[in-house]
């Protein structure tokens, strides 16, 4: 048997009209076989926008996996993904994401995400402040979105100096 992890990361609108989302557990172990249910509480009605899921493989883009809207609307995948399903709570403001009969290809990020996911004017959303007497550069992204998820690395220019083909040179 094998035990799975699945992370539950959330992103959510940086707009001014209050509403919020939050995990009821930022992380689930399951194992093979079972079935699972991520969930996600939101704040208020998401009348006018709506609630999506995404899935993250170690190194991979965002997959989209479900739209859903508190109108019912309920839009997979195309194609579907199989053993994904969705349901919403409205008296408990929640909606969950199920996997039936987890298997280690299961196993990733998954997001819940509130659209629109960037309201607004997108200009100077990524920051980078630089500290030089502490020797340091933070990356601040506002209005984050599922598109944000990424490795970002901090490197120095030139990165490579000299005759960059000295470093193949004994690789025969």
């Amino acid at each position: 048997m094998f035990l799975l992890s699945l992370w539950l990361i959330l992103f959510f609108s940086g707009d001014a009209s209050g509403e919020d989302i939050t995990p009821l557990s930022s992380f689930e172990n399951a194992t093979n076989g079972d079935s699972i249910t991520l969930a996600c509480n939101y704040d208020g009605s998401y009348a006018s926008d709506s609630l999506l899921w995404y899935r993250q493989y170690s190194s991979s883009k965002p997959e989209f996996l479900f739209l859903v809207s508190e109108s019912d609307l309920k839009q997979p995948a195309d194609p579907p993904i199989p053993g994904v399903s969705t349901t919403i709570n409205k008296e408990k403001n929640r909606v969950d994401l199920e996997i039936s009969s987890v298997s280690v290809s299961d196993s990733a990020m998954y997001y819940c995400a509130l659209k629109p996911t960037v309201t607004g004017n997108e200009k100077d959303r990524y920051v980078a402040e630089a500290q030089k007497n502490k020797q340091l550069l933070n990356l601040e992204i506002s209005k984050t979105e599922v598109a944000d998820a990424a490795i970002y690395y901090c490197a120095l220019v030139p990165t490579v100096t000299g005759n960059p083909s000295t470093l193949y040179k004994n690789l025969r």
